[in-house]
């Protein structure tokens, strides 16, 4: 029978101690940060509709501005003469179609998700990352001027490419894994830390904005200024040490979209896909994830529109009511962590 000694199990706390610091000194928090940030700002791009949509156009008991008109030529066979006929169509979008504008990004997102991997396992992080920037800038640009019955279909078109900007997640946690130990506690807090930061900022912010002078339309192309601004720092500001010298020999452009396939973790992983499915407990996890992913994004998605439809409050009131949410979310899994360091 064998004995550890309290000296001994002292010192392997100790050893464990010294490696953590260790391994916390070489980990850039900057970069971490700046990424966090940079995806905030994606993830904020397509969730700025969700509170302008209480900023759209009423119908208003049929009156004329809901409506425009059209002069159809119209041939008669029977008399053989033809005649103008004026044709009224609805202008403004209803309610359904409305709403339909919001869910319609998860569906980009998922047909994204294979050709951004490919993307990352190719063209590497940056590259991948900041074209994800420039699939969610893009339709956003135009997705204002399309919100009227007219134009319905091109804005499904644009917001379903906005979703697929949200594939971003994948490089974004790629990245995070060659720097953070994916087996710690804490690292869902910090993964999806820029879902909640997003909505905490951009309802109050998008309310305000849409209710002043300015319209809503000022909410949207402010989302895209966001963006810009914080992928122009991101492609600025490059967290390796070598990349000035770099820069001196090949350039500064090749140097900073170089290809990175040797410095950024790949999918090429042969995954027993079948004996994970077997497993019951990975069934369990899938729909604890599911149903969990489903009620936080039911609220983050439609709670402005509830809170302003159903329950009745102002449009500015309904953000603020909508990221009580996000927050307590943000409190509790940064609670659970410390109590989980503490107890554990």
């Amino acid at each position: 029978m064998s004995s550890v000694s309290p000296k001994q199990s002292e010192e392997g706390d100790e050893e464990k101690k010294t490696n953590t610091m260790e391994n916390i000194k070489h980990i850039p928090f900057f970069f971490i940060f700046l990424c966090t940030l940079c995806m905030s700002t994606i993830y904020a791009n397509t969730t700025v509709y969700q509170s302008t949509i209480n900023f759209l156009h009423e119908f208003r008991n049929s009156s004329e501005s809901d409506f425009y008109e059209e002069v159809d030529n119209q041939y008669d066979p029977e008399k053989q003469s033809s005649r103008d006929v004026i044709v009224k169509y609805v202008y403004y979008l209803s309610n359904p179609q409305k709403e339909s504008l919001i869910t319609v990004t998860s569906v980009g997102t998922v047909l994204a998700a294979t050709p951004i991997t490919y993307a990352y396992n190719n063209m590497g992080f940056r590259r991948s990352f900041v074209m994800c920037a420039f699939i969610s800038i893009i339709p956003a640009l135009f997705f204002p001027i399309c919100v009227n019955a007219k134009t319905y279909l091109l804005a499904i078109i644009l917001r379903i490419l906005q979703g697929c900007s949200l594939a971003a997640f994948i490089p974004y946690i790629c990245k995070l894994s060659v720097f953070i130990p994916f087996d710690h506690f804490s690292v869902p807090v910090i993964v999806f830390a820029y879902s909640h930061i997003s909505e905490i900022f951009v309802h109050p912010i998008v309310s305000h904005m849409a209710s002043s002078s300015l319209g809503w339309h000022s909410a949207h192309y402010g989302a895209v200024i966001t963006i810009v601004i914080i992928f122009f720092v991101f492609v600025l500001i490059h967290f390796d040490e070598d990349f000035k010298e770099r820069a001196g020999t090949i350039g500064f452009c090749n140097a900073m979209f170089e290809y990175e396939r040797t410095r950024s973790r790949t999918f090429d992983l042969r995954i027993p896909y079948l004996s994970i499915y077997q497993d019951f407990r990975i069934w369990v996890i899938f729909f604890t994830s599911f149903a969990y992913g489903c009620a936080l994004q039911l609220f983050y998605q439609f709670g402005p529109t509830f809170f302003h439809k159903v329950v009745g409050h102002s449009e500015i009131s309904s953000a603020y009511f909508t990221i009580i949410a996000p927050i307590l979310n943000l409190i509790t899994s940064c609670s659970s962590v410390y109590l989980f360091e503490k107890l554990a």
